[in-house]
């Protein structure tokens, strides 16, 4: 936990990269992060356990998912994740003491943050919600549900086959790839991108690959009443997608990648690949506006606003300084790195490096937005500091497209939009000032001093334009109603659906959507499980 910055530049677990500049923000490009290991951003996230109140999953669209259906969700999702307040031996230092200047700047301790009725929708504080155990070892969609069912006598042992080191390059729909071609080469003349690979060797060892495929696959990719159908998916080598050197387009000194090999479903395909993965994975596929798919040399295959309605939740930050009081221990890189905190973590004793360096989660309902400390700072170790940070509830659309210059190897290009609304703007100046007031309320003996914006200076508008940045909570870009429908199943195609948060419709106010992601997980797998209707697999 206490490790999360330089976790955050780790290549090998993250991928970062930049938006598109924001008019918004002055022209400024803002950084963005997914997870890239298993467990996506549920492994590499702050691990607050933060619960939407009053009702809110209810109105995106999807079947079953009434108020009732996402509370039993939430509670099954959290009986899994076991999240809890830190405990002793992993609690952040100076917590108690924030909850105490926040009651005293009019925002009390709330003693059930994950109550969501209405009524419990007060503004007010907490210490955080952990998705982590007592020693301060995170819990994400990896530990608390694949490994499990992977391991010698659980329930996906003899039937879950887990691939890493490759890397899918699309969703196989159409009659690019037919039952008898599993292997596909490389076209004469050079590599011109995805969607143009011709055939090549044919494969054939798949237990039962050629008569699921030809069940499944009538006249050739589409079904007997015309509409598409997702026949599999098809895999690159991780390690070929390379960035190309810069300046280098599809036609430059970069190695193509090796020949993609094609895995037939027998049933259905289901995208998790998160709020950029799964938007670029139906672009990639041919699913998209066709002239984004165009740019990118892709061929459409069916039009739909495939990451057109996206929204990324913009975040401010305000900075105070303390000298009165010693370095807190998550701030210490020195005490973070030792190598008998980190052994004594390992061991499951806690310790400073089981500690998170958020310390406080908050609500301030009427500015629709929730709050973070973290005593400490995500940029500069050793850094004596109380940051403060409001995320607010996005109201304009981004857009996600692929890359043209290498769609399948390089992140999405995402125009964030953040803070097109002066509203808005003026809802994370509120949210700052009630910040800024609770770090002015902290005990003498902190001798707190505002660093950013600095003594004296206005917090407004401009500061908010000039320093606010990318929540990393993405949502959107293959909404339920506008590209997949109430089942979760992708317009236009049968027997592919997408599950993870790029189908939520909209962020939740007053919190983030971690907890909601794992909601909505839980509730398909519910119905998936009981089959019913346009949830029996392959419907």
């Amino acid at each position: 936990m206490a490790t999360l910055p330089a976790v955050w530049a780790d290549a090998g677990v993250v991928e970062g990269w930049s938006t598109t500049p924001n008019a918004a923000l002055g022209g400024r490009r803002v950084r963005l992060l997914t997870g890239a290991t298993l467990g996506g951003s549920s492994a590499v996230n702050a691990a607050q356990w933060t619960v939407p109140t009053g009702v809110y999953a209810a109105d995106w669209g999807v079947a079953g998912l009434d108020d009732a259906a996402a509370g039993a969700a939430y509670a099954a999702a959290a009986a899994v994740v076991r999240p809890a307040p830190p405990a002793p031996g992993v609690t952040p230092a100076y917590t108690a003491a924030y909850v105490a200047a926040a009651a005293a700047a009019g925002r009390p301790l709330v003693a059930d943050p994950t109550n969501r009725s209405a009524a419990a929708a007060a503004d007010g504080v907490w210490p955080n919600l952990l998705a982590a155990d007592a020693g301060g070892r995170r819990r994400d969609a990896c530990s608390a549900y694949l490994e499990p069912v992977r391991a010698a006598g659980g329930a996906c042992a003899a039937n879950l086959v887990l691939l890493q080191g490759v890397t899918v390059s699309r969703v196989v729909l159409d009659t690019e790839a037919p039952c008898a071609h599993r292997w596909r080469g490389r076209r004469k003349g050079g590599w011109r991108g995805v969607g143009h690979w011709l055939r090549g060797k044919r494969g054939g060892g798949e237990r039962g690959g050629e008569h699921a495929c030809r069940r499944s696959l009538h006249t050739h990719g589409k079904d007997t009443d015309g509409r598409l159908v997702a026949a599999g998916v098809e895999l690159v080598p991780s390690a070929s997608l390379v960035s190309p050197p810069a300046g280098t387009g599809l036609n430059g000194t970069r190695t193509p990648p090796a020949a993609p090999h094609t895995l037939l479903a027998r049933a259905e395909v289901m995208l998790t690949a998160g709020p950029y993965g799964s938007p670029k994975l139906l672009q990639l596929s041919g699913v998209g506006p066709p002239a984004v798919l165009a740019a990118a040399r892709v061929r459409p295959v069916v039009d739909l606003p495939v990451g057109r309605h996206v929204l990324i939740r913009p975040v401010g930050v305000l900075e105070a300084a303390y000298a009165g009081v010693p370095l807190a221990p998550t701030s210490n890189a020195t005490a973070t790195t030792d190598p008998a905190a980190v052994a004594a973590w390992r061991a499951g004793a806690g310790g400073v490096v089981g500690t998170a360096v958020s310390s406080t989660n908050g609500r301030l309902a009427a500015e629709a937005a929730y709050t973070a400390t973290a005593w400490g700072s995500f940029v500069t170790p050793n850094a004596r500091t109380l940051q403060s940070y409001c995320f607010a509830t996005p109201t304009t659309y981004g857009a996600l497209a692929l890359d043209p210059a290498d769609p399948v190897g390089a992140p999405p290009v995402i125009d964030a939009r953040l803070l097109a609304s002066a509203a808005q703007v003026a809802q994370l100046v509120r949210c700052l000032t009630a910040s800024r007031a609770v770090a002015a309320a902290m005990p003498p003996p902190f001798v707190m001093t505002d660093v950013r914006p600095p003594p004296g200076a206005p917090l407004d508008e401009a500061f908010v334009r000039d320093f606010a940045g990318a929540a990393y909570h993405t949502i959107g870009g293959a909404a339920v109603g506008r590209v997949t429908d109430p089942h979760l199943r992708v317009r236009g195609v049968r027997r592919l659906r997408v599950v993870d948060a790029s189908v939520i419709p909209f962020l939740p106010p007053t919190a983030g959507p971690v907890s909601s992601v794992y909601m909505l997980a839980e509730h398909v797998a519910g119905q998936l499980l009981e089959g019913k209707g346009a949830w029996a697999t392959g419907a």
